[in-house]
Formats: C-alpha cells, structure tokens, sequence
C-alpha cells in the first residue's frame, strides 16, 4: 500500500491537489454524513485515538466491492469541537470520492479525541492522506 502525505507532483494535476476542492468535498461529505443518521454506513464513529493501524484496517478490511475504487482518502476537517473530524473514503482513478448506485459515499466520518504519533506524523501537519 502506497499512500501520499500531500499531493505530489505527479498528482499537481488531480482535484485533491487543490484546497478548495477538498474543502469542497470535505463539506459534501458532512453535509452526507449529517442528513441520514440512521442509516448504517452514514453513522459516526467516536473514538479517544484514531491510529494509523486502525485507518490502514478500514481501507483493506471495509473495501468494497466496486472496480472504480483505485484508493483511499483520509481528510481532517476543521471541526466545531476539539479533537479531530476525519472523513475515510474510497476514490476512483480521477480522485472523485465513488459512492454506492444511490450516490451514497463509501466511507465513514469518525470523530477522534487525539491522533496517535504514526498518524501525525504520516500527515505531516497536513490534513489529507492517500492510500493507494
């Protein structure tokens, strides 16, 4: 599994290269998140740590089963509260966030009180991680 701290510059060209198209995603994505609370894959999760293993399990453990999937995205969004809100999700080639045949994105938003010293680090005092 490789995976990108920031957009490298073989990536220059791809959306998540761009701050405002995260922080677009980023507001889609919680705006998704928020609507259907009762659906399970749109359920939060809180946990005190999120660590880097727990973020590399979900991205080999939870994929689905979609051939459009080519990676997987951490993003950190500034929340309201302290701690951290990150967004997992599974993209396709072109770096747009896949979603299920109701447009429903794969991934999950967790809720995390501290980020362990692996993830910090991987993220480099960033706010987006890329697995591939």
């Amino acid at each position: 599994m490789r995976f990108f701290g920031s957009a490298s510059r073989e990536r220059q060209s791809r959306p998540l290269a761009d701050p405002r198209y995260v922080q677009a995603v980023l507001a889609r994505l919680t705006a998704v998140f928020d609507q259907a609370l009762d659906l399970p894959r749109r359920r939060s999760q809180t946990v005190d740590t999120l660590t880097f293993d727990d973020v590399v399990s979900y991205f080999t453990g939870e994929r689905p089963d979609d051939q459009r999937i080519k990676a997987g995205a951490l993003l950190l969004s500034a929340g309201s509260q302290p701690g951290h809100v990150a967004f997992q999700v599974f993209l396709d080639e072109a770096d747009q966030v896949c979603g299920d045949a109701s447009g429903t994105p794969y991934g999950r938003r967790i809720f995390a009180g501290h980020l362990d010293a692996e993830l910090t680090d991987y993220l480099g005092g960033g706010d987006l991680l890329i697995f591939q």
